[in-house]
Parts: C-alpha cells; structure tokens; sequence
C-alpha cells in the first residue's frame, strides 16, 4: 500500500479495502479506491468503478484514473509487473499500473478512503510541464502497442502533450503533436489547433 506525504487516509482505510480484497482470485492484483479532492474551491469526492473488472482500458485512457494512494497492489503482482520505473521524470504511477493491467484484474471500492490535497506546499513531479512532457512522451511510446489498438485515445494524449507545449512557448513540438493528434482522429477540434499552430509557427512567430 501506498502513502503521498500530503495526502490522508481516512479512518480504516486499509481495513475496508481489505476486507473485500483479500479474499479475492489470484488474477484480481491490485485494488483501488475513490478520493476526496482538496483543491482552491474546497472539497470534492470522487467516483471509481466498483467492483472486479479489466482496468486496461480505464488505465490507458485516464492517467489520473487510479490515484496512488488508494491502491493496495498483491506482492506477487510485482514479481510480473515490474516496480516503479525511475527512469519516468513524471507518470511513473500510470505507467506501473497500465503493465499490471495488462497481466492483472483490479477491485473497484467506489467509496472515498483517502483524502488528496492538489494545493500542498511542496511541488508535485506533474507541476512542471518539462516533466509532464517528458513523462507523457515516454508513457505513450513504451505502451505504444496497445495505444495503437486505440487511436482516439492516443489521439486525446498527444493532443494533451502539444497543449503542454504550447503552453510552455515551444510552438514547434506543438504543432506537431496537434499533427499527430489529428492524424489519429479526424476530429475538427484537432485539425483546427494544428492549422491554428502551423499558422503561428509559419508567418507569425
């Protein structure tokens, strides 16, 4: 199980998870929970799926889809899976739960057992976008396989990691990603923040 330093469980965190995990198959590895969300506007809970079920799909589409500290993972399930990769300069959680979706079912509690401050004082690894585009970058071309098999939702994360790059003045690496993302999707959306980005970066930067 897992701990943030600036996140909380909530009283007998461990007991209710456990109570409907430990009894479950050898190919259910992990188990996961909602959150309460302590962000600028107050407090706000959070809901997951309940129950067993496949999370690939949840884990691939959703990086944020399972929050650390919520997860009880089975020991074994690492012996297959791998730990934390410490090459990642951010997204190291989704990465180690997309390969233990893949090899592993999880167990769903859609209860809040942990509260999540986003406003704590020390800086989180996602706060800086060099990072977030480093570790988004790195997450989409070790797991790109099974992105393929799902181009809106690869589509949907390039699109976010050219925003990123937008929004951190490279313009250039933006405008390719919008490309990418609208060559996975033909979505107007994506066509007009390429062409929008191919403009800028041709005649007005």
């Amino acid at each position: 199980a897992f701990l943030d330093d600036d996140d909380e469980w909530l009283p007998k965190k461990l007991e209710i998870q456990m109570r409907q995990f430990e009894n479950t198959p050898n190919d259910v590895g992990f188990c996961f929970s909602a959150i309460i969300n302590i962000n600028a506007d107050g407090e706000k809970a959070s809901g997951v799926p309940d129950g067993i079920g496949n999370y690939l799909e949840l884990s691939l589409r959703r990086f944020k889809g399972f929050m650390t500290s919520t997860l009880i993972i089975k020991k074994y399930v690492f012996d297959k899976a791998g730990f934390f990769d410490e090459m990642f300069p951010s997204h190291q959680e989704p990465d180690l739960i997309i390969r233990i979706a893949k090899n592993f079912k999880g167990l769903g509690v859609n209860q809040p057992l942990v509260k999540m401050d986003m406003i704590g004082a020390h800086e989180h690894i996602g706060s800086s976008l060099e990072r977030r585009i480093g570790g988004g970058k790195m997450i989409l071309n070790k797991h790109l396989e099974e992105f393929k098999k799902r181009p809106e939702v690869l589509a949907k994360h390039y699109f976010q990691i050219a925003l990123w790059h937008r929004d951190n003045k490279q313009f250039v690496e933006a405008e390719a990603y919008f490309k990418k993302a609208w060559k996975e999707s033909f979505r107007l959306r994506y066509f007009y923040h390429y062409l929008s980005a191919f403009i800028f970066t041709k005649f007005l930067h």
